[in-house]
């Protein structure tokens, strides 16, 4: 039986952040996240954000890129040196609609003696995605959120790249997990143990990131949730390269 842990919901509004036609250009897209607000529960989270979504329909400018949503532990000791605070993350776009959510926790306790560890541990696997989960495939150009979550990509940046691969399917990861535990024993097959092989790093696209002059020609990964169709107009030289350095990649 799992340990309940009481949480609070915290929500940051990530608003584009454009000034000039420049600065809405590719790779220069920026969003905001530098304020956030705190609800005791997901229903009068998603009150909020649809609350927000209908008044911004009335008006003729909406900045909201997204809305990301981290569901935090209360009254438990976090090892922030090691990992970040939340539970579960959310992400629904300007229209109120939920994108994507990551259920497994990205904390730690931080003694592990501590009663939710054997929680942790628990939920911190990631089992796959169903494949109407995965949007995009290879070849398809997209753009990448920077946010608290994905902070790897840089805070409050829009990314442009191409898909090269996907996240494994739930189908994918149980064939995995069946081989895995038919060679494994011991420690290797505890909740511990598998932890590190069914982890939250194989949930990811993996990419090649445009970045202006400097061109990468090696894939990257990017957080599933994460991951959105171009938000504007992608310049057909920005395609070409992203199509060139995707066909590069595929004949290694």
């Amino acid at each position: 039986m799992d340990t309940i842990i009481e949480s609070i919901f915290k929500v940051i509004p990530y608003e584009n952040r454009s000034y000039s036609k420049r600065y809405m250009r590719y790779h220069w897209v920026r969003v905001s996240g530098s304020n956030a607000l705190y609800f005791k529960n997901l229903e009068e989270t998603e009150e909020y954000i649809h609350e927000e979504a209908q008044f911004y329909e009335k008006c003729q400018f909406n900045s909201i890129y997204a809305y990301v949503v981290l569901e935090i532990p209360l009254r438990t000791e976090v090892n922030i040196m090691v990992s970040d605070e939340y539970m579960t993350m959310r992400i629904y776009l300007q229209d109120g609609t939920l994108w994507g959510k990551n259920t497994y926790s990205n904390f730690i306790p931080h003694s592990c003696a501590s009663q939710f560890t054997m929680f942790w541990r628990a939920k911190n696997a990631f089992w796959g995605r169903e494949p109407g989960e995965i949007r995009f495939k290879p070849g398809d150009i997209v753009e990448i959120l920077g946010c608290h979550g994905n902070d790897y990509w840089g805070n409050e940046s829009v990314d442009l790249a191409i898909v090269v691969g996907t996240p494994e399917t739930v189908e994918h990861v149980a064939e995995r997990k069946k081989e895995y535990l038919a060679t494994h024993d011991g420690f290797d097959v505890t909740d511990v143990g598998m932890a590190y092989e069914f982890d939250a790093s194989h949930d990811t696209y993996e990419v090649i990131p445009y970045a202006g002059r400097a061109y990468f020609d090696y894939p990257d990964h990017a957080p599933t949730i994460c991951v959105f169709p171009p938000s504007r107009p992608v310049h057909p030289r920005r395609q070409k390269i992203l199509r060139e350095l995707f066909n590069s990649f595929s004949k290694k």
